[in-house]
């Protein structure tokens, strides 16, 4: 844009100094305006020399010693970049990798080297990625009170950079109280809630989350035990304490 600029004003400044040039030789011209005209084509030219001698206006063409992606463009169309400034950044398609923010308690399932399904988030079409975690980082952001883990992606996939995705890992558990997923509730403190009933009261417990399939919830919990009966319809309405009748 700004050797286009330069040009521009080159060949108008031409056209006027012909024009002055014309005018005075027809004693319609001062020779001071013809001066001025002469001065603005000199200086006109000489800017747009400078910038060919830049580099600018000619095909100029930089071959990437890698393949890869374009991840950052850094020069504007038509900008005079420095010797040494960067153009562009390109990501080499082998290095591409996801970065996932995990609960801390959850870490035990995401060890490196254990495997994980990666799930584009903005494109529900798209096919889920199966990858491997390379780095758990062993540090709490302080922002997003999770545990950063880079997965590491087959060759070839074709996820688009800054995107969003979804994690999904695979645990097993031997001894574990589940329950259905009715049962579990969430509350205003981004917690989960569970209510039994004990001695026709209701009683209400906070629980973590474990291992989960369509229907059933792994709940974690230290007064919860095998047996224990759950409320599944109406627990909203509940508060810890509150009378119930268990219909059968």
């Amino acid at each position: 844009m700004q050797f286009q600029q330069a040009k521009n004003a080159a060949e108008a400044a031409q056209k006027e100094l012909k024009q002055t040039q014309e005018r005075f030789n027809l004693k319609l011209a001062t020779n001071q305006e013809l001066s001025a005209a002469e001065k603005t084509a000199h200086d006109a030219e000489a800017q747009l020399t400078a910038l060919q001698r830049a580099g600018a206006g000619g095909d100029k063409r930089i071959h990437s010693d890698i393949s890869g992606v374009i991840a950052k463009v850094d020069a504007q169309d038509g900008q005079i970049v420095p010797a040494g400034g960067p153009l562009v950044e390109i990501v080499a398609e082998n290095e591409i990798e996801v970065k996932l923010g995990v609960e801390a308690e959850d870490l035990s399932a995401a060890q490196e080297g254990a495997p994980i399904t990666v799930v584009p988030v903005n494109d529900p079409t798209a096919a889920k990625v199966q990858g491997t975690v390379r780095l758990v980082t062993r540090r709490i952001d302080p922002t997003t009170r999770l545990v950063d883990v880079y997965v590491a992606l087959p060759e070839a996939t074709k996820l688009l950079l800054d995107g969003y995705v979804r994690g999904e890992i695979q645990r097993t558990e031997k001894d574990a109280l589940v329950v259905p997923r009715s049962a579990v509730l969430p509350n205003e403190s981004r917690e989960f809630e569970v209510f039994t009933v004990a001695n026709n009261r209701a009683v209400k417990h906070t629980v973590k989350i474990g291992a989960e399939n369509s229907n059933e919830l792994q709940v974690l919990a230290d007064d919860l035990h095998p047996g224990d009966p759950v409320v599944t319809v109406g627990n909203y309405e509940l508060e810890d304490g509150m009378a119930v009748e268990i219909k059968k």
